[in-house]
């Protein structure tokens, strides 16, 4: 027996070569070596988190706002985490794209024109409305009497559109009508800007438009107005009657804004920021609601060919090497 090694490893390496032992031991202390914590590898490389949250004229305001997500994130991941208040919902996307933020909730077409210009983003969430939908439609509002059948049909007609930043109520409908190769003068007798979707509705029902662009669930009670969007407004103030009215036209599915991480950050983090904002509702409210200010009925996971398709009809495409611009619009609200 060699002395030693018996009362350091028991009874079974008796006679055991010192080189198989010396071996045996420094395969061990590499096993222990590489039994590091869970996250240890992208907590060498990430040091801090930084929120991006459009702040407009009032930059305390919305870091006290974002605040409870940034102390979740910090108990949760045990690493710093900062708020960063920009002007615009450009700004962040600017910053994120230059590696500045790293978490940021953006608008449908905020998101896809962002990407589509530097390709930085991973959508990890998307926010659910009371219905359980997590996007909403472009529709054409006409009286039944007319008997409009289709968005052809409308060719030569007065309508009523938002204003040109409106997605549903603007700017859907008319990058659909421009793969035919026409302008909206083109195609209409009449456009006529609105502000007010009940007001639009009131003047098609009086007979002064022939249609009116704007957004709509398509799903629950019909008679209702369906379960989310003007229609369902106007019908509980008694401007519309749905027995009156069709809806002529519909949309692809617009899907509501994401919330993004910066696609450089290391996997391992990403996958672990995924699993915490899809359950912050449920994990802690203060922290959802801090990013979440329109939809309160938790999050899912993004249905990316959604978001795929609204980038495909407004056109936003990644540039050329040596373009630029990020993200567009003021701030994440709908805008529809």
């Amino acid at each position: 027996m060699r002395p030693g090694f018996n009362g350091l490893f028991g009874d079974g390496c008796i006679g055991m070569d010192a080189r198989y032992i010396t071996a045996l031991v420094l395969f061990c202390l590499a096993m222990v070596g590489t039994a590091a914590p869970a996250g240890a590898d992208w907590r060498q490389s990430v040091r801090a988190l930084r929120i991006g949250v459009v702040a407009g004229e009032n930059p305390a305001a919305a870091v006290q706002r974002a605040t409870p997500l940034a102390l979740y994130l910090e108990k949760t991941l045990r690493i710093g985490v900062d708020v960063v208040p920009f002007r615009s919902l450009k700004a962040v996307g600017d910053a994120q794209a230059d590696g500045r933020v790293d978490i940021a909730a953006y608008s449908a077409t905020g998101f896809v024109a962002t990407n589509a210009s530097c390709q930085c983003l991973e959508a990890v969430a998307v926010p659910k409305a009371e219905d359980g939908n997590a996007f909403f439609y472009a529709i054409a509002v006409t009286r039944r009497e007319d008997r409009v059948q289709s968005l052809t049909d409308l060719q030569g007609r007065a309508v009523a559109m938002g204003p040109q930043s409106a997605t549903a109520a603007h700017r859907v409908p008319e990058a659909v009508i421009a793969t035919d190769g026409k302008g909206l003068s083109d195609f209409f007798s009449e456009t006529t800007e609105y502000t007010d979707h009940v007001a639009a509705l009131s003047a098609l029902m009086a007979g002064e438009l022939d249609a009116v662009f704007t957004w709509s669930s398509l799903i629950g009670d019909l008679q209702s107005g369906y379960s989310r969007g003007p229609l369902r407004r106007a019908v509980r103030l008694g401007a519309v009657n749905m027995a009156d009215i069709d809806v002529a036209w519909q949309s692809v599915p617009i899907p509501h804004g994401p919330i993004t991480i910066r696609a450089g950050l290391p996997d391992d983090l990403k996958a672990t920021l995924r699993s915490i904002v899809l359950n912050l509702y449920d994990d802690d409210p203060d922290a959802y609601f801090a990013i979440e200010t329109w939809y309160g009925y938790g999050f899912e996971v993004p249905k990316m060919p959604l978001y795929e398709a609204i980038a495909d009809l407004l056109g936003y495409r990644p540039p050329p090497a040596d373009a630029g611009d990020a993200a567009e619009g003021a701030s994440r609200q709908p805008n529809r």
